[in-house]
């Protein structure tokens, strides 16, 4: 499995992924970081499964703070999209 979909908090963007970023995509992961609206809930989980279908195959699902909610309502919606989640802390 080499696709990975990076998911932000509430008050911050996709920005705060670029370290994260760079060292998987060096490491020949396939990464998308999801630039959610962070207007409701129901938008960001949306914009999260489409980009869970636009890879190339299953994906790992990466959310940080509130992005643990959007990958969670993602990954239930998407049922096969994906292989695992992981609500953690990005580094730095």
């Amino acid at each position: 499995m080499n696709n990975v979909v990076l998911v932000h908090g509430g008050f911050v963007d996709g920005s705060g992924w670029e370290g994260v970023y760079k060292t998987l995509t060096r490491n020949g992961y396939s990464v998308t970081v999801v630039q959610n609206p962070t207007m409701s809930l129901e938008d960001d989980v949306a914009y999260t499964r489409r980009a869970l279908a636009a890879k190339d195959g299953p994906a790992i699902l990466v959310g940080h703070s509130y992005g643990g909610a959007v990958i969670t309502e993602a990954g239930k919606r998407s049922e096969g999209d994906w292989s695992r989640l992981h609500h953690g802390v990005r580094p730095g």
